[in-house]
């Protein structure tokens, strides 16, 4: 299992100062304001790493065919982002559902108790160990 940070835009502070805009005669308007530039190596790092969030890439043979079928026409019953042979679903922290598929919802159990944010579900990521293994008949199957 490949573990990556996802990183989601959320709003809290603004980190870049204000200053007030002059006006053509040079004149500094106390209500206007906009952001001043500051440069990208002047930048902390923790400005943006703040939003990071855990990824798990794990082998979409962790899905039985109904669900893959469900995921890649992005008919899952959580929020799901299809790509051309799997896809990102999220988990959220905590977990926001409990999937109505039984065999992704086993999946958001273990990823809740990890503390996984985001699942990317592909054909060549690991394999979870523990987790049921789905063959393209529908059948459970073991390593």
């Amino acid at each position: 299992m490949h573990t990556f940070a996802v990183l989601r835009p959320v709003h809290h502070r603004i980190t870049t100062p204000l200053v007030p805009i002059e006006d053509a005669a040079g004149v500094r308007s106390p209500h206007a304001l906009r952001k001043e530039a500051i440069p990208m190596r002047d930048v902390p790092p923790e400005n943006l790493s703040q939003f990071g969030e855990l990824l798990a890439a794990i082998s979409l043979r962790h899905l039985c065919p109904d669900t893959r079928r469900k995921l890649l026409q992005n008919a899952l019953s959580v929020h799901a982002y299809p790509h051309d042979t799997g896809g990102l679903v999220y988990v959220g922290s905590p977990g926001y559902a409990v999937p109505a598929e039984p065999d992704l919802a086993k999946v958001f159990a273990l990823a809740v108790r990890a503390k996984i944010v985001w699942l990317m579900f592909d054909p060549d990521a690991g394999i979870v160990d523990g987790l049921p293994l789905f063959g393209d008949d529908g059948g459970e199957q073991t390593i």
